[in-house]
């Protein structure tokens, strides 16, 4: 039998062992939820796209369905498997490859971008594990304070990259709204016009935490 791209995208989300998920912050975005945040969307075609780590693809294919060019869209994660299964997703839906779509890590590379985007859409790693030491030097970098959870240096640092007019949507663990530990990043939200706030509940199998997006 054939199986199609979305299938083994889901097929190697399931493959993927619990501790590993835990360890790497990996829970990706289910189709229903990125179409559900991105369902505002028009006139984007001259509008450039960002997702800082692309997973099973979920935004870049609703960014796709929604009118974005895929010369405007760029994507990055530090897997090279969910990177290659969402440039096949993408090659599924348009006939046509990109190299907008690479194994890159963005916390790392983000304080090198050069350009900035109009739409930056991410699921973004809750509690991956990394060493103190690193998170201190990218929350100084990216400016995200005493938040230092990997979601909170993905949101300082994908902000950095988006243009004064842009938007950015964010899908975020529920304690996100409530802990002390997430403050200044939710200082930092509030600085900016808030679009849409969501729950999504148990959005991910086997995960205690509910999902939350905001868009702004």
């Amino acid at each position: 039998d054939v199986v199609d791209s979305d299938q083994v995208s889901a097929l190697y989300q399931s493959a993927l062992s619990e501790s590993y998920r835990n360890h790497e912050g990996i829970y990706y975005t289910p189709d229903h939820v990125a179409c559900d945040m991105m369902c505002h969307m028009e006139n984007v075609s001259d509008k450039t796209f960002l997702e800082p780590c692309c997973g099973g693809g979920a935004f870049v294919v609703e960014a796709i369905r929604r009118g974005f060019r895929l010369e405007n869209i760029y994507a990055y994660d530090t897997d090279p498997i969910a990177v290659e299964i969402t440039r096949k997703r993408v090659y599924d839906m348009t006939g046509c490859h990109s190299d907008n779509i690479r194994c890159a890590d963005f916390l790392k590379d983000a304080q090198k971008e050069g350009r900035r985007f109009d739409f930056i859409y991410t699921n973004p790693p809750w509690g991956k594990k990394i060493s103190v030491t690193l998170k201190r030097r990218y929350a100084d970098i990216y400016g995200s304070g005493k938040s230092r959870d990997t979601a909170s240096l993905f949101l300082s640092a994908a902000m950095g990259l988006l243009s004064a007019d842009g938007e950015m949507g964010l899908l975020l663990p529920d304690s996100f709204f409530n802990i002390a530990s997430f403050e200044d990043s939710r200082r930092l939200l509030l600085q900016h016009s808030l679009v849409r706030v969501v729950d999504y509940g148990h959005a991910f199998p086997g995960l205690m935490a509910k999902a939350c997006a905001v868009v702004l």
